[in-house]
């Protein structure tokens, strides 16, 4: 029983007799080359949070660590229990260079506070050789054993572990392919290997496909037996001349290494294995390769250099006007096939032509790029007869011979049958609509007559004539407003009903009077005209009939700003009516005719009518100042016939004159299109991009200018943004500035006539429509300005712009003595970020890279 309660007093009783201390220790002095430990030993205490120093003097190299292991002790004296407890952090280093050196403090939490280790200072000399030797045989006990698996502590040295860098030749030709090899050697356990590939300047570089599942060999180098393991190969064409120099690459190596007579405690820790990662960096060696211009290129270069074959193939045999036919022509080789140009097909000017699909077999192997590239072409023969397509002429550098080599297809001869529903028509009688796209090809011109704005301010947002399409509606709802709200006021009162009705009493009277007239009744017929008139004059004038007289009704009429013939026109009928009644018996004809004269007597009209033209002589003057300038009729027609007659050139120099006249995206896309057809994809992408500035809406546009991008040899994946940007970019691309500014005037407009019918309807359901209607357009006035805007700002304020060099090297300083970062090619679309600079921009890239280039290589959209 005693003994049973000393063990529950010696397991449940702590006393701390001892304060909290953190102390470091280490040799004062080790040997060049000698694994030692440095070891953090926290008492009396359950630290957290330890924080070791950085072993980063040129002096130590670690190794392996920190451990973790943790003792504990309890003593009982004259019945009292008393314990102590320590946790020790253990880091291995070795020793590689000499020197004196010292070790930072370490931190840890203990207790709630946190505490702080003594610095060391540790003396390294050189060595007695003993220490080699000792690891000299560890090493070689550890070769000797299957898995090449370290004592952990071990250095690993260049020669246990490095990569070599090699290329298949170091002296070549401009767009030759080298073949980069990177070996890895290692005598010990290793267990991974990742590289950092930086990017190659002046190169086009293809990854050669390996097993992943990495089979090592052996090999015996310097007496001793290495596994060996291909770790990567790539493809390298280059695209300058003079030295070109391959970076060394960096690889992160993680090696196992054995810990021998382990602490329970440290395996306790270490989830009980006895093995332990250590990290090392491996660098390889820079290459150099010198790169030679190719000779005089001919004309009918290719672009292609290595070894080369081509055929052809013509679909089908007999045609007819108005089906496609179809050419296939199949590049086969070895060489740099990704970077061959499209061959030149010299067809019939008859024929309707279009761009080729081009579809790529090829694959990367340790011989370069093998493979084939098919062009596939369409065309469309129009005229019957018999026509010939001359054979296609390739021509590559080849290796082999030091030479250019030109190779030819087979020519075809054809005889054109007539097909249904055609005719002997040129080129020149079909229009647009009878274009189609029988494969991926860029759509067809715009045609007719377009509009042009003077500059980059010339906007309908935001213009005199935007500002009126809002006021004069509103002015025009506040009117009808004010004639309503009046017109209710009237049907209360008796004299402005009588002014609304005297049109009504007067048709009444002379309907009276004509009857008259025809039943020969002509005092009858000259009192009912008196009522009729002195009546009108009395309503309409507003003068009591006790006070009607010819004085008050002149002086009236006058006040209305008529004229005075028209004025004596009004009396003198009266004069004469008055006169007629007391005069003798005239004539049928004398009564039709003063009929006819007092009913085209509508002076009280013309009152209105001179109202209402002031009023729309001013709306038309306002509006008339928004006129836009048009293009020459002539100069845009001369154009589009020149592109339609294949005359590219010619339109595209034609385009460019309209151009100095203003701006337009039709004009943009058509000149577009002619620099796509010429093959200069740098303008063709810089006026795509223009026009769709300028019309985001359009689908044609955007789908050339994905058609010529596809042609550029930068590949840029852009960096991802969040969905909502996405979408609202996607939103306000649907239009353009003007017409999300016609949008919001005709969103506007038709919010006046909801209101309208809100104010003004007696019907609940036609109410209800209008007070809906009214909120759903506020938000589409609201926001169709809102985009206009937006869309506006971004075109006074854009900073893209075109590379237009055929390649041109990013720097990273605005100077030509600049480190050469990286290289883009013509028609790469670009962000200018800093334009300050006199002769150089720093660009960025949609994928993040950024660097300076000559101001002349690129030009803004």
């Amino acid at each position: 029983m005693k003994r049973f309660y000393t063990y529950i007093v010696f397991f449940s009783i702590i006393v701390f007799a001892h304060a909290q201390s953190f102390k470091a220790s280490a040799p004062e002095q080790v040997e060049e080359g000698e694994n030692f430990r440095v070891q953090f030993v926290v008492t009396d205490s359950e630290p957290s949070s330890f924080k070791g120093p950085k072993f980063d003097s040129e002096g130590f190299e670690l190794l392996a660590g920190p451990y973790t292991s943790t003792y504990s002790s309890y003593q009982m004296v004259n019945g009292k229990t008393t314990s102590s407890s320590s946790t020790t952090y253990t880091y291995t280093l070795c020793a590689s260079k000499k020197g004196t050196y010292t070790v930072p403090a370490a931190t840890v939490s203990a207790g709630g506070k946190t505490l702080t280790s003594n610095t060391l200072t540790i003396k390294v000399v050189a060595g007695s050789g003993n220490n080699t030797a000792g690891a000299s045989g560890r090493r070689n006990r550890s070769q000797q054993s299957n898995d090449n698996t370290q004592d952990a502590g071990t250095a690993i040295s260049a020669k246990d572990l490095y990569v070599t860098a090699t290329a298949s030749k170091t002296h070549v030709h401009e767009q030759e392919a080298i073949l980069l090899t990177y070996k890895v050697f290692y005598t010990v356990n290793l267990t991974s290997l990742n590289p950092d590939m930086p990017d190659l300047k002046g190169f086009h570089v293809q990854e050669v496909p390996l097993p992943r599942e990495k089979q090592p060999t052996q090999e015996s180098i310097g007496g001793r037996t290495y596994n060996t393991i291909v770790w990567s190969q790539y493809v390298a064409f280059p695209q300058q001349t003079g030295k070109l120099t391959i970076p060394g690459v960096s690889f992160d190596a993680v090696v196992i290494q054995r810990m021998r007579n382990l602490d329970p405690w440290d395996a306790f820790f270490n989830s009980g294995s006895s093995y332990t990662e250590v990290k090392k960096k491996i660098q390889t060696q820079p290459i150099t390769i010198t790169v030679d211009a190719l000779p005089d290129k001919p004309a009918s270069f290719s672009g292609a250099v290595g070894k080369f074959d081509i055929k052809s193939e013509l679909t089908p045999e007999e045609i007819k006007t108005g089906e496609a036919l179809t050419l296939k022509v199949t590049v086969t080789g070895v060489g740099n096939t990704k970077l061959i140009k499209t061959p030149e097909v010299k067809v019939p000017k008859d024929f309707e032509v279009y761009d080729p699909k081009v579809t790529e077999n090829t694959q990367i192997t340790r011989n370069g790029m093998e493979g084939s590239k098919t062009f596939e072409y369409v065309y469309v023969p129009r005229n019957t007869g018999k026509y010939t397509i001359p054979a296609v002429e390739f021509c590559y550098f080849d290796l082999a011979s030091n030479s250019y080599k030109t190779l030819m297809t087979e020519q075809y001869e054809l005889n054109i049958a007539k097909g249904k529903n055609t005719g002997a028509s040129t080129i020149s009688s079909y229009s647009k609509e009878d274009v189609q796209m029988f494969n991926s090809d860029i759509q067809f011109i715009k045609l007719g007559n377009v509009k042009l704005k003077k500059d980059d301010s010339d906007f309908f947002f935001g213009s005199l004539g935007y500002i009126l399409y809002y006021l004069i509606p509103f002015i025009i709802f506040g009117i009808f407003l004010y004639i309503f709200r009046k017109q209710a006021i009237a049907n209360a009162n008796v004299a402005q009903m009588r002014i609304k009705k005297a049109n009504k009493m007067a048709r009444k009277r002379l309907r009276t009077a004509k009857k008259l007239m025809l039943e020969h009744k002509k005092e009858e017929f000259y009192d009912e005209i008196m009522r009729a008139l002195y009546g009108y004059v009395s309503d309409k004038l507003s003068i009591p009939v006790a006070k009607l007289n010819k004085d008050n009704i002149r002086e009236k009429l006058m006040g209305k700003e008529l004229e005075s013939s028209l004025i004596d026109q009004v009396i003198t009928t009266l004069d004469e009516c008055e006169f007629a009644r007391f005069a003798p018996v005239e004539s049928e004809n004398s009564l039709e005719n003063f009929y006819e004269k007092v009913i085209t007597l509508k002076f009280y009209e013309e009152i209105k009518q001179k109202r209402l033209m002031k009023t729309l002589y001013i709306v038309l003057f306002a509006l008339s100042l928004q006129m836009t300038a048009t293009a020459s009729p002539s100069l845009k027609v001369d154009a589009d016939s020149a592109y339609i007659k294949e005359n590219y050139q010619e339109a595209a120099s034609l385009y460019e004159k309209v151009l100095e006249e203003g701006h337009s995206s039709e004009v943009y896309y058509n000149l577009g299109n002619c620099y796509y057809r010429l093959e200069k994809i740098g303008p063709a992408v810089l006026n795509y991009e223009r026009a769709l500035l300028l019309n985001p809406g359009d689908g044609n546009i955007r789908h050339n200018l994905e058609l010529a991008r596809s042609k550029t040899l930068d590949k840029i994946s852009p960096i991802g943004e969040i969905f909502i940007v996405t979408w609202y970019k996607e939103v306000i691309n649907w239009l353009s500035v003007d017409q999300w500014a016609t949008l919001g005037v005709i969103s506007f407009i038709l919010l006046l006539i909801m209101i309208c019918l809100y104010l003004f309807a007696k019907q609940i359901t036609v109410r209800k429509i209008g007070f809906y209607s009214s909120i759903l357009l506020i938000l589409a006035c609201i926001l169709s300005n809102f985009f206009a805007w937006n869309q506006k700002y971004i075109l006074l304020n854009r900073s893209t712009a075109v590379v237009m060099s055929t390649s041109v090297n990013v720097k990273s300083t605005p100077s030509e003595n600049g480190t050469d970062l990286f290289v883009i090619h013509e028609g790469t679309k670009v962000t200018i970020i800093d334009p300050t600079m006199k002769g150089w921009k720093e660009i960025r890239l949609d994928d993040g890279k950024n660097g300076w280039i000559p101001t002349e290589a690129i030009e803004e959209i």
